[in-house]
């Protein structure tokens, strides 16, 4: 009910009254900046301290001493709040909690909208993605194609939508420069200093000279070439890779799995069509701007559509003898241009090279050499990420899946396994394919620590958890623990889960299907604790039925047993997803649990099965009577517990609707 505030720094520990006194975690643990925790635990620490014969008892007098310390320290910290709260005391007027008195740059937050990942952020990283790769297209086909003529009412459409693509880009540089919070080192920085230094180390000169509205200038002197000022725009194409990267992290956090394969691919894919594009433009600008004059160039000399004489009317380009000079295109549109300029560079990209165009002057012929080698360079690029997306298929993917399946089979054909178990076996790993597409989970979680194993293991089994009503009363490490040691069994219709008389040490948690219990006609294949339960377990099957669903558990009794031998035969009713816990492990998570909630724990599984309680106050005598005397097993005579905090009339109303 108390809250203290210390800090922690470099050389500190916590967390040594639970380890040391068995005691729960009495207080919250957050970091307050990016740190590396390193994780002791006890068994370790009490294996080394033996190893050099450490007197254990004097290291528990040292963390007395410390515990204590911390209990006063606290205390004192505790009182010193309360008292800074009082206005008029000393550290009242010493302590200024008074936000309007902090300086201004201290007390300054981000707004929600501008935090990482918010949705605002998202779709204007998706925005400037569309309008960054909108300038890495239009910018080279409009100094390449279009002319140069601003009077057009076209021309003015398009440089309109510019207009405002540039004023999205000037807000973006303000946004990324005051506004936007940042991550640096783990912390979230919100701060305007900090933003804007991040900001200044990540690219903010080049964002701010590609926003320069140049041809809104040259329009208002009246200069003609105003396509040419716009290149000025294409630096933003620079920021291409940043947002892709933005993109798929966003997909990420949407859910949507992408691979690292994949994403290189696409990629790669994506900024291959982008030089065909770029290149194509290149072709253009040679023959449209620096070979103005030369009669003969790839473009005069392209006649494969008209069939006329080279630089003729039939040609892609006329020479003009009285200007000295050919045109741009003698196509209607410039679209065939277009057209035949990505023809030109995808034929010799891909070094396929047909012959109908080619190279005429050695500027064109040194043009070429740069489209082959970087066509090779990106031919390498791309098989190299064929390879990756067919590596990871075939170690961790669907082709691993596949192959693992198909050997499986081969084995239990081998080994002659009864039909029955090779169904079940392979329905076993079909699902868990299914549900994770992981070859093997335990080989991810185990290069993790224990926390955040626990952490992962919870979040998968949420919704499993959430089917079995008792589980939600205990605390979230529990839930923790127990997600973390459940295993999954997955049965086909009409299997047989385990039969009276077999030996198990496992608990059954039913996820989803439906199985029936039928209990023995002949007590002789039960235990001694079999046949002590044997009307307790009577008394379950009328209060519970013979078919569980989800949210049932059955296994329970392994729990009062000292051999292990099942008290049920139980089949699966339909396919049926199972999730298991070993009695070890119901121990070792008890060992975490003060003693009531462990006894709590207990009586949950024993006495109550999904909503429903099947074991009452006063059950153990009449069980007692039942038996002729016969002692109950000690976890038999506790399973009560809940039931002692409700009252008669509770108890009453549950045993009437139950039954």
């Amino acid at each position: 009910g108390k809250t203290v505030f210390a800090t922690l720094t470099s050389g500190c520990f916590f967390g040594e009254t639970a380890l040391f006194f068995k005691q729960q975690r009495n207080s919250t643990i957050r970091a307050a900046a990016f740190c590396e925790v390193y994780r002791l635990d006890k068994s370790d620490l009490d294996r080394e301290l033996r190893q050099r014969d450490f007197d254990l008892s004097r290291m528990l007098d040292i963390f007395t001493g410390i515990a204590k310390s911390n209990k006063r320290r606290n205390e004192a910290v505790a009182n010193n709040l309360r008292a800074s709260a009082v206005e008029g005391t000393k550290l009242y007027k010493l302590i200024k909690t008074d936000e309007a008195e902090l300086p201004r740059g201290k007390r300054r937050t981000a707004r929600k909208v501008f935090l990482p990942n918010s949705a605002f952020r998202v779709i204007w990283d998706l925005i400037s993605l569309v309008f960054a790769t909108y300038y890495a297209v239009s910018i080279p086909y409009w100094l390449a194609f279009i002319e140069e003529d601003p009077s057009e009412r076209s021309h003015a459409t398009w440089l309109a939508l510019d207009f405002i693509i540039g004023i999205f880009f000037l807000v973006d540089v303000h946004l990324r420069a005051r506004c936007f919070a940042v991550l640096q080192h783990g912390r979230l920085a919100t701060d305007e200093s900090s933003i804007l230094r991040n900001y200044f180390g990540s690219g903010m000169v080049i964002d701010i000279v590609s926003c320069i509205p140049l041809e809104v200038l040259s329009i208002g002197l009246g200069w003609r070439h105003v396509h040419l000022l716009r290149a000025g725009h294409f630096l933003r194409v620079l920021r291409l890779p940043e947002y892709l990267t933005r993109a798929d992290s966003y997909l990420t956090l949407w859910g949507v799995r992408v691979s690292a394969a994949s994403h290189l691919l696409t990629k790669m894919f994506f900024f291959y069509v982008l030089t065909n594009h770029w290149l194509a433009c290149g072709w253009m600008m040679i023959h449209r701007y620096i070979e103005r004059s030369v009669e003969f160039t790839w473009a005069t000399t392209d006649c494969a559509i008209g069939g006329g004489p080279a630089a003729g009317d039939g040609c892609l380009a006329t020479w003009d003898d009285d200007l000295e000079q050919h045109n741009v295109c003698n196509r209607d549109t410039m679209t065939t241009c277009y057209t035949r300029a990505v023809y030109y560079v995808i034929t010799t990209i891909s070094t396929v090279g047909y012959g109908d165009i080619s190279p005429v002057t050695a500027l064109e012929t040194i043009y070429q050499n740069i489209v082959v080698l970087t066509g090779a360079c990106f031919f390498a690029g791309i098989i190299g990420a064929f390879s990756a997306l067919l590596s990871q298929s075939d170690t961790s993917g669907s082709n691993a899946f596949k192959l693992k399946f198909q050997r499986l089979r081969e084995y239990m054909a081998c080994r002659e396994y009864p039909p029955d178990l090779q169904d079940e076996i392979l329905t076993y790993h079909k699902h868990r394919w299914d549900q994770s597409h992981v070859l093997d989970k335990k080989k991810i979680l185990s290069t993790l620590p224990l926390p955040l194993q626990m952490d992962l293991s919870h979040g998968v089994m949420k919704n499993v958890l959430g089917r079995i009503p008792f589980i939600g009363n205990y605390p979230l490490v529990v839930q923790k623990r127990i997600a973390h040691a459940l295993t999954v069994q997955v049965c086909p219709p009409e299997s047989t889960i385990y039969t009276v008389g077999d030996i198990g040490w496992d608990v059954y948690f039913i996820a989803k299907g439906t199985a029936k219990i039928t209990l023995p006609r002949d007590d002789s294949v039960l235990d001694a604790a079999g046949i002590a339960n044997a009307a307790r377990l009577k008394r379950k099957e009328d209060a519970i039925g013979t078919m569980y669903r989800p949210g049932n558990h059955f296994g329970e009794s392994c729990l009062t047993s000292e051999s292990g031998v099942r008290q049920e035969t139980v089949i699966s009713n339909s396919a049926v997803e199972l999730y298991l816990i070993t009695k070890d492990d119901l121990e070792a998570i008890w060992k975490y649990m003060p003693v009531e909630k462990c006894d709590a724990f207990k009586n949950d599984l024993l006495s109550r099965n999904g909503n429903a309680w099947h074991s009452f106050e006063g059950d153990d005598d009449d069980e007692e009577d039942d038996n002729d005397g016969m002692p109950l097993s000690p976890l038999s005579s506790s399973s009560s517990y809940l039931l002692k905090q409700a009252s008669s009339k509770r108890l009453l109303t549950n045993r009437t609707m139950t039954l």
